[in-house]
């Protein structure tokens, strides 16, 4: 449309400069005298006319085939092509479009999509893995961690295998106190069938005897004897009893039995009283007297508590004679001959004090204790709460010994007490 609006703009110009020139190329009017003005006008006028007439039918020729030729032609030329295209490649690209292109693309994208899904779902698996590795290395270190620190090792298998044992020893102490008492209660009371039930002759009688036989001391000054006794002075020796070399007493021994028995007589009650007669014990001053040696019996039995405690916690616990229930007890022979003790001085059916000593002591000195403390760092601290343990325990045996300690002063105090009467009061009997 631009170019018809051009070419009707150009068409006035061309008009002009043609009139132009044919005014330029004529010459003027004739000069000659046999001219007529009024023709030379006519037939220039009218040649004029021609060319412009010639110079129309050229532009109209050359409009005619510009709009025609060259725009028509052209522009229909064109549209034909485009209608060719249209109609030959457009519907290839079309399907190809369609059905080729685009549905691949989708599919790409798909697979695009599904690529990032399965890469983030591999990342997810991978994260995943590593974490669940992780947790797993984590758990294996805090089990081996675990195993290292509760791995049973020599000492503590000592203390685990040496402790139940250390209770039963201690039960075993506390019965024995228990007994110790009740064996010495026929004899304080003048019972029956008692050393002291025909009075106090005939009991310093059998005490003679039986000192003479045992633990007369002839070589370090005793009286009354030509020789030593079996036992010289260990009827008197209750340090040596109980502190001696060996820490165990070996009760199956019916020879230690009555040393046991004899040291404690001798140095509580050495000596009974007389016994009542009937006609005494019936009356008043009879019954309070027979009631004051009940009192003074009871008293002797808290004092025979604490010192047969400690002479309780110096047995062992044997085996049964005649088989039956088996040796309850460690043997802890092997801790004290590796600190160098003689193998004599070491029970094999150890006492309470014997296996605390092992544990306290002997076991600390042993050569190899610190070698395997340096193996494990572990160790260290299950001994220390080994340690801890046992310390406690001799703090605790030491607050039991101190309670003991204090009822024996009081029984003692109330006996002193019973003898501080008013005058008025009868005290016949008393003792």
């Amino acid at each position: 449309m631009m170019f018809m609006e051009r070419f009707a703009r150009g068409k006035k110009w061309i008009v002009l400069a043609a009139v132009i020139s044919c005014v330029a190329a004529f010459p003027s009017r004739a000069m000659a005298q046999c001219e007529d003005p009024a023709s030379a006008t006519s037939s220039l006028t009218q040649m004029v006319q021609d060319n412009i007439r010639h110079i129309n039918n050229f532009i109209n020729q050359e409009y005619n085939f510009i709009d025609e030729d060259l725009s028509t032609t052209a522009v229909d030329e064109v549209a034909s092509r485009f209608d060719e295209f249209e109609d030959t490649v457009y519907p290839f690209m079309n399907d190809w479009w369609e059905n080729r292109f685009e549905p691949a693309m989708k599919e790409q994208t798909k697979q695009l999509s599904m690529a990032q899904v399965d890469q983030s779902r591999q990342l997810g698996a991978i994260l995943d893995s590593t974490a669940t590795l992780e947790s797993k290395r984590n758990s294996e270190k805090m089990e081996l961690e675990a195993h290292r620190r509760y791995e049973p090792s020599p000492q503590s298998c000592q203390v685990d295998t040496v402790g139940p044992s250390q209770t039963k020893t201690s039960r075993l102490a506390r019965k024995l106190a228990r007994g110790f008492q009740q064996d010495e209660l026929p004899r304080g009371l003048n019972a029956t069938g008692s050393p002291s039930a025909n009075g106090r002759g005939s009991e310093r009688k059998a005490q003679w005897d039986d000192f003479v036989a045992r633990y007369c001391d002839f070589d370090h000054g005793d009286q009354g004897c030509t020789a030593n006794g079996t036992m010289p002075g260990k009827h008197a020796d209750l340090p040596g009893l109980l502190w001696g070399e060996k820490q165990t007493i070996d009760m199956t021994n019916a020879d230690t039995r009555k040393l046991v028995t004899d040291v404690q007589s001798y140095l509580i009650n050495p000596a009974s009283l007389d016994p009542l007669s009937p006609v005494v014990i019936n009356t008043p001053a009879g019954k309070e007297n027979f009631l004051m040696r009940r009192s003074r019996q009871a008293r002797l039995n808290t004092v025979y508590t604490a010192i047969g405690q400690m002479i309780g916690e110096r047995v062992g616990n044997p085996t049964p004679a005649g088989g039956g229930a088996t040796n309850t007890n460690v043997n802890t022979q092997d801790m004290f001959t590796a600190t160098g003790v003689a193998p004599a001085n070491a029970s094999p059916t150890p006492s309470y004090r014997e296996m605390q000593d092992a544990m306290t002591r002997a076991r600390y000195y042993n050569p190899d204790y610190i070698v395997k403390m340096m193996q494990s760092p572990e160790q260290v601290v299950r001994e220390q709460g080994s340690i801890n343990a046992m310390r406690l325990q001799q703090l605790n045996d030491l607050y039991k010994r101190q309670e003991e300690m204090v009822a024996m002063e009081a029984a003692s105090y109330a006996s002193r007490l019973d003898k501080r009467v008013p005058s008025s009061f009868p005290t016949a009997g008393r003792n």
